[in-house]
């Protein structure tokens, strides 16, 4: 076999391999400029036993600002009911979001970002809480206001009956009997003069004769 041959086979063989070289890594390139969740607080897997308002995850690289839109950060409870409060907020590489956690146990973490390159990721975690908890409020009590005693003491007063409407006469019956006794008292002492006058008895008591 010629050398010559040799040469240009060996030459084309070479070619072949840099393009296949140049192929894998114009591909690895794009996979690799992905960015990844570098870090959270809390740490994925972690135990929190303190209060937690906010939960925070970090990448690799600033989110693109141009598709703020596509940035979500959601927690979960135990019961798979939502504890974020309000919209994520971006600073450089980190993405923040307010939480009111009632519960304590697993809770699941789910956050969706676009790489620096352009491509969305996405992706979860969990953390245990075990902080303190939020107390419930004590229900106010009522108690009767005197306003309402003193109304309440003002409709018995006007219902019930007096006492001496019972007699029939109430306050009447005083002068009534008063009338009546001195009539009795008159009666009885006319009744009486007359009884003297026909007996011939002195009307009125005789004085004793002065010589005497």
């Amino acid at each position: 076999m010629p050398l010559s041959y040799c040469s240009r086979r060996f030459a084309t063989l070479l070619v072949l391999t840099g393009i296949i070289l140049a192929s894998v890594v114009g591909i690895a390139r794009p996979a690799a400029a992905h960015d990844a969740l570098a870090g959270s607080t809390p740490a994925t897997g972690g135990t929190v036993t303190t209060t937690l308002t906010t939960v925070t995850v970090t990448f690799s690289e600033p989110p693109l600002a141009d598709f703020a839109s596509a940035l979500a950060l959601k927690v979960a409870d135990p019961t798979g009911a939502t504890v974020t409060t309000g919209a994520p907020t971006a600073e450089g590489a980190s993405l923040t979001a307010p939480v009111a956690i009632t519960r304590a146990g697993v809770h699941t973490v789910t956050w969706q970002s676009v790489s620096s390159d352009g491509h969305p990721v996405s992706g979860t975690f969990t953390f245990t809480y075990a902080g303190p908890l939020p107390t419930a409020e004590p229900k106010p009590t009522t108690t009767p206001t005197p306003t309402r005693t003193t109304e309440l003491l003002e409709t018995a007063s006007t219902t019930a009956q007096p006492p001496s409407a019972a007699f029939g006469g109430g306050t009447a019956f005083a002068p009534a009997a008063l009338i009546i006794g001195t009539l009795l008292v008159l009666v009885m002492g006319a009744v009486i003069w007359l009884t003297r006058r026909r007996r011939g008895g002195p009307t009125t008591p005789t004085r004793p004769d002065a010589d005497e």
